[in-house]
């Protein structure tokens, strides 16, 4: 095949399939392939699915059939279909979206320009049958992130039994990156002007158990500290009941690892956490807060909950309601419980209705909301460092939807960055009004008004 040949690609889902999906540009592009963003323009497209939930199959399929019509109208000669829903279930995929030219699944990565090669000569390819697939820092990949942030993945799969979820099924047992191959990584992305690191797996305080028969993320993340030009090391996927002292020393030891804790807990209330066959307990939760907020005063903390889990009573509800309240977490991600074939409490009883999991889901938001605002209000004044993101030219009449504080019949700069309490996508934003620095920049702020969960100020 000869002359210029370009492709594009759709990521969907989480951080760990966009890691995937930079590590295929980077084979595509190793093999000659052009990347583009213009999906018009590129003789394929690829798009790397999610499939942990049903709502992510529905996105997935939807985006598979805007994209196929483009092998219609535009200069699309091939779709191919990537990731967790190939992997998950091939036979659904190919009855929803006929039409697709290749599939890979996540442990067959490596065959994507070949899957590629054989659908621009028309022979259908499907790649769904590796196993045990982990990059190492020597796969090509090209990154997606913006140039200051990179996601780094320290382990593929997982060896939890969580009722609730499918992702053993689709990324398999867990399998962890040598520490060196992640310290390399690193190294090699501080070369290229990345200034923060985000660390990434299915169950990070695992790390290590398959490679080195004990768990030492801890020690990974004080060999990290060392490496040169990195300013943000964040740690993400802490499960609760494997957060050690030693975890906690590292992170309070070094100022280059972010003195932030993402540790999903799901639920507070006993009845539910053994439903949901997880590990720990609301006084055990409570404790490990505690441990860490002794060390580390300043620690900001992330956790995920799920409502309308079957079985849950209004009684449970509450309970979880006044644990969140107690524990005042900084930034807090809510889920709908999703029923999902092939997991355990699909089959439970008590499955609890839609429009009940759906009042519980915006009762804990408000709860949220209430506390964040509370915490944001005590910032005002404060100075905070903030990694510069963003800059919008925006009328001096509005900027954050709202106009400043002096109006201009100009312009002015509205930068937007975040703080080492907020990583990327999924925390909150700080709008910084007539900033003059550039993205990529870190910069000094000064707290000038607050919102439930965003932020404003002025460069100092």
């Amino acid at each position: 095949m000869s002359g210029l040949r370009t492709c594009a690609l759709v990521s969907l889902g989480c951080p760990k399939n966009l890691v995937d999906s930079e590590v295929m540009l980077g084979f595509l592009k190793e093999k000659g392939w052009q990347v583009t963003t213009d999906e018009t323009r590129a003789d394929v497209l690829i798009v790397n699915t999610c499939a942990f939930l049903s709502d992510a199959i529905d996105e997935s399929v939807a985006t598979l059939r805007d994209v196929l019509r483009l092998k219609e109208q535009a200069n699309c000669k091939a779709v191919i279909a990537t990731g967790c829903l190939p992997t998950r279930d091939l036979s659904l995929l190919r009855q929803s979206v006929p039409g697709v030219d290749g599939f890979v699944g996540v442990d067959d990565i490596p065959r994507i320009a070949e899957v590629v090669e054989d659908a621009m000569r028309g022979v259908e390819s499907v790649a769904v049958n590796g196993a045990g697939y982990v990059y190492e820092s020597t796969t090509p990949r090209l990154l997606a992130t913006p140039p200051w942030t990179a996601y780094v993945k320290i382990a593929e799969g997982c060896d939890r039994a969580c009722s609730f979820c499918v992702i053993p099924q689709i990324r398999g047992v867990f399998r962890s990156r040598s520490m060196e191959s992640i310290v390399e990584e690193a190294r090699n992305l501080a070369e290229k002007n990345v200034r923060e690191i985000v660390l990434i797996s299915q169950d990070s305080t695992r790390y290590g158990m398959d490679l080195y028969r004990k768990r030492n993320v801890d020690e990974l993340l004080a060999r990290l500290a060392d490496v040169e030009a990195l300013d943000w090391i964040r740690l993400l996927y802490c499960y609760p009941t494997h957060v050690s002292d030693a975890l906690i020393e590292t992170v309070a030891g070094h100022h280059h690892i972010c003195n932030y804790f993402d540790i999903p807990l799901q639920h507070a209330h006993p009845d539910i956490l053994r439903l949901m066959k997880r590990a720990g307990s609301a006084e055990s939760y409570r404790a490990l807060i505690a441990r860490i907020r002794s060390s580390i005063p300043q620690a900001v903390f992330r956790s995920a909950f799920i409502v309308g889990f079957p079985g849950e009573t209004e009684d449970h509800f509450r309970y979880l309601l006044d644990f969140v309240q107690e524990m005042k977490f900084d930034r807090l991600a809510a889920f709908r419980y999703s029923p999902e074939r092939g997991t355990l409490s699909f089959e439970f009883p008590d499955q609890v209705p839609a429009e009940v999991t759906e009042g519980r889901f915006h009762e804990l938001m408000s709860v949220q909301q209430s506390i964040s605002l509370a915490k944001n209000s005590s910032k005002v004044g404060h100075r905070l460092s903030v990694l510069l993101e963003e800059l919008r030219d925006v009328p001096a009449h509005g900027g954050n939807g709202k106009p400043p504080k002096r109006k201009s019949p100009r312009k002015y700069r509205l930068g937007v960055g975040r703080t080492e309490g907020d990583a990327p996508d999924i925390d909150a934003s700080v709008y910084v009004h007539n900033c003059r620095s550039q993205p990529g920049d870190m910069i000094d702020v000064e707290i000038t008004e607050t919102h439930e969960y965003d932020l404003e100020g002025r460069q100092v």
